[in-house]
């Protein structure tokens, strides 16, 4: 019984020893992208579902885009539920200590199910647990957890590696639905470039089953089988993310980006855990970034995986030969013949691929290979403590260092009610923005995340942003006042003169360097607000409404023109507060008038308008399909508008107006994968496939 028991529980306390410092009593926390960009997109999402709204569209950055569509928001991910349920069930603001958890339960996972797919391989339980064990503590849990996104995805590799050795040879309802759990699991995680790798390292293992002859040949159409079920399953987000992709900023990466991946010298990082200095930034000089120079996972997994390499075994031969094959893919661009192959790919596959994170892959066949290798090995004691040994190696390696800790307690850091532990600063910006409904926006002058991406987090809006998926037009305009690189999405103002700042109805300027002196501020019109705070505020004296009417629009017949007209347009005094560009057929327009907000919330705006003439709303709310418009209950037209946003005309008279985010792409999605869940189910349910036996106890090699 111990012997039963044991794996199990020590597969689920290692990775909670491994984070108990942030997690119990915590004086620590999992640094970056965890708090700054995981935690506003989640906290978002658990805001929507506290106040009964699905999060569908986000108005809070960028001046606002699809929320749902963005698949690293985890939307349709079911995990992720559990953690806006208890973000909302909690009293305080907890979302990052959360996602600590959510972290940590997902390494769990990961050895887990690395286990399972070692025991259905004929592993005995402490081989099957120094597998788990390897993975779950491996350079990639370790190194990559501010990345919540990729962990979860990480996780089910094992899994859908399960599932292809399991129709390695037959065809089987219930492993086929498995497989296609696995990835989908993979990818509605939201991190893509963990998403290929698992994809691609399960075509490998496929590949490798077949060419060693286990595998019959009809491995690979089963397994292409599985991947269009899983695009059809995951209908629901597929078609939402790649309408969002072609309307972003991720179209672009494919333009400079050449898939990446780690430096030449990184494989030395292999054989010694600090050889580059990861554990003291202060002495790290490589031109990389050192979370994925930390590549350690352990001696004794290196020296089975190079045994394995020689062993006349098939399967330990294969599985040796397909992690250097993994280790490889780690390195891209830096592979004779990568950068010619990668330009091969279809574009909307290039801007998400980061050879980089094919280290999950690596680390995951790295851990199988050891294990695969450790149960050819005579002997059953010595394999328990090697397996026990390597957990407390890989806890002593990679626990509490820089790549996975930084100093403070979660409640000291950022969070919905305050910025770096004070609360004033949020108290002060919604005082100073709140004075208009809806709420005036801020932005920013230097690099600062608070009122970036993180500005979501306290309900703030904001112009700004920083997510692969910005839309394309917004980030276009802002290039016109912002500075930053073609490839940076997070740009910060550099022209507080720009009348664009007062169309987007910016309240307020951030700043914290001395970048831009206060008396250029001045002179554009932002004052200096009182507060004293680490972060200076400069208010903006006139800034436009959301939503105004006007009586001069200037037709363009498509986005070209407009940006053409629009140009011109910003040199006339005022010529962003008394007309408009408007793409598509001309109307007649001749008054303006006046516009009260009735309701605004995040897919639900209620205006009413007031003119004495036929005239034309402006909003600086991003234009997107699937927002629908009513004048008075009856359907009307919304156009693009000032190259980015929404508008309509609006006839003479006292009119309601709304506007509804209802995505078309949204419902043919949930109605595909309903169909295709429907046609899983019978499957699972009605067919019985040949199988063959259980392989629990059967050696693990030919």
């Amino acid at each position: 019984m111990l012997a039963r028991i044991l794996p199990l529980a020590l597969l689920v306390l290692q990775p909670f020893a491994f984070f108990s410092h942030v997690l119990v009593n915590p004086e620590f926390h999992i640094p970056w992208d965890l708090f700054g960009f995981h935690s506003p997109i989640f906290t978002f999402q658990a805001r929507e579902l506290r106040q009964g709204s699905f999060p569908l569209w986000n108005p809070l950055i960028y001046c606002g885009y699809p929320s749902y569509a963005d698949i690293q928001a985890q939307t349709f991910y079911p995990p992720a539920w559990g953690v806006w349920l208890a973000r909302n069930l909690s009293e305080r603001p907890n979302e990052a200590y959360l996602l600590e958890w959510f972290d940590t339960l997902h390494m769990m996972l990961a050895g887990l199910l690395m286990y399972w797919l070692l025991r259905r391989m004929g592993c005995s339980r402490p081989a099957a647990l120094f597998g788990g064990t390897g993975y779950q503590l491996s350079a990639f849990f370790a190194s990559q957890a501010q990345h919540v996104g990729a962990i979860c995805g990480a996780a089910w590799l094992p899994l859908a590696w399960l599932g292809i050795y399991e129709l390695r040879r037959c065809w089987n309802p219930r492993w086929f639905a498995i497989l296609v759990l696995a990835l989908s699991m993979a990818l509605l995680s939201g991190f893509m470039a963990v998403t290929y790798a698992v994809f691609a390292a399960v075509v490998l293992l496929a590949l490798g089953f077949w060419l060693i002859g286990e595998a019959d040949r009809w491995i690979l159409p089963r397994l292409f089988a599985a991947f269009a079920v899983t695009a059809g399953l995951l209908a629901i987000q597929l078609l939402p993310a790649a309408e969002l992709a072609d309307l972003s900023f991720a179209k672009l990466r494919a333009n400079w980006y050449q898939g990446g991946g780690l430096p030449v010298n990184a494989w030395k990082a292999i054989f010694w855990p600090n050889f580059f200095n990861v554990f003291t930034p202060e002495k790290y000089t490589e031109p990389f970034n050192f979370t994925f120079l930390y590549l350690y996972n352990g001696i004794a997994p290196l020296l089975l995986a190079a045994a394995a390499l020689v062993y006349p075994g098939r399967r330990t031969r294969m599985a040796a030969c397909l992690t250097v094959i993994l280790l490889l893919l780690c390195f891209g661009n830096h592979v004779p013949g990568f950068t010619q192959a990668f330009d091969l790919f279809p574009r909307s596959l290039r801007g998400a691929w980061y050879a980089e994170f094919f280290v999950c892959v690596f680390c995951g066949g790295l851990a199988l290979t050891a294990a695969l290798m450790l149960q050819r090995l005579p002997g059953t004691r010595w394999k328990w403590v090697a397996a026990l040994a390597l957990g407390v190696e890989l806890f002593f390696a990679g626990s509490r260092r820089p790549m996975n800790t930084a100093e403070g307690n979660w409640k000291w850091q950022s969070n919905e009610t305050s910025i770096d532990g004070v609360s004033g600063i949020v108290d002060h910006l919604h005082a100073e923005l709140g004075q208009r409904q809806p709420p005036l926006r801020i932005d920013n002058v230097d690099l600062l995340f608070h009122f970036s991406m993180s500005a979501a987090l306290r309900n703030l809006p904001t112009s700004s942003g920083d997510n692969p998926f910005a839309p394309a037009r917004i980030l276009e305009l802002r290039r016109d006042f912002t500075r930053g690189n073609e490839w940076e999405r997070n740009l910060v103002v550099d022209r507080p003169e720009s009348p664009w700042l007062d169309f987007l109805n910016v309240g307020l300027l951030a700043a914290q360097m001395e970048g831009l002196p206060d008396n250029r501020l001045e002179l554009a019109g932002w004052c200096r607000t009182p507060a004293d705070y680490w972060i200076r505020f400069y208010r903006n004296s006139s800034p436009q409404p959301r939503f105004f009417l006007v009586g001069d629009v200037r037709w363009a017949q498509d986005a070209k023109a407009s940006r053409a007209i629009l140009a011109g347009l910003i040199q006339e005094t005022d010529g962003l507060r008394r007309s408009a560009v408007v793409e598509g057929p001309p109307v007649r327009i001749s008054g303006s008038g006046e516009v009260d907000v009735r309701q605004y919330s995040s897919n639900r705006i209620v205006l009413q308008t007031k003119a004495t003439d036929a005239t034309f709303l402006v909003s600086s709310e991003t234009a997107y399909p699937g927002w629908q418009a009513t004048i008075d209950g009856q359907p009307v037209p919304l156009r693009t508008t000032n190259y980015a946003f929404r508008g309509l005309a609006v006839p003479a008279g006292s009119h309601e107006i709304l506007m509804e985010f209802r995505p078309t792409v949204l419902l043919w999605g949930a109605a595909i994968s309903t169909l295709v869940l429907l046609g899983l189910g019978c499957a699972v349910i009605f067919l019985r496939g040949a199988s063959h036996p259980s392989s629990v106890g059967r050696a693990a090699d030919s």
